[in-house]
């Protein structure tokens, strides 16, 4: 679990928000940081389905599809960004999806 702006936040939650959307594979990364002005964001990382979703048109619709289904399940507003296909880490046994990153300006 982790608190972001002082909600609960489960991973299981992200996913299951995440499974529902069509174009998005179930590959993802969440990355929790401090703004500057200490407020918590929360930054989502996911892999488009296809190679389709490097076309700007459907990559916006995506982030956008995937940024309101995460606000629904969580309440707060979250930071989505599209990855590479492919470029978050797989792994056999658990998976590192949540990434703690030191304060940004």
């Amino acid at each position: 679990m982790l608190i972001v702006r002082g909600v609960n936040v489960f991973p299981s939650q992200i996913e299951h928000a995440l499974v529902r959307l069509d174009g998005l594979t179930p590959h993802y990364q969440l990355i929790l940081s401090t703004r500057g002005d200490r407020q918590d964001e929360l930054r989502v990382r996911i892999e488009p389905a296809h190679h389709r979703g490097a076309e700007a048109g459907t990559r916006a619709a995506l982030e956008g599809q995937a940024r309101a289904a995460l606000h629904d399940a969580l309440g707060i507003q979250v930071i989505v960004e599209l990855a590479a296909p492919g470029s978050i880490p797989r792994s056999e046994g658990k998976a590192v999806r949540v990434l703690d990153q030191p304060t940004h300006e």
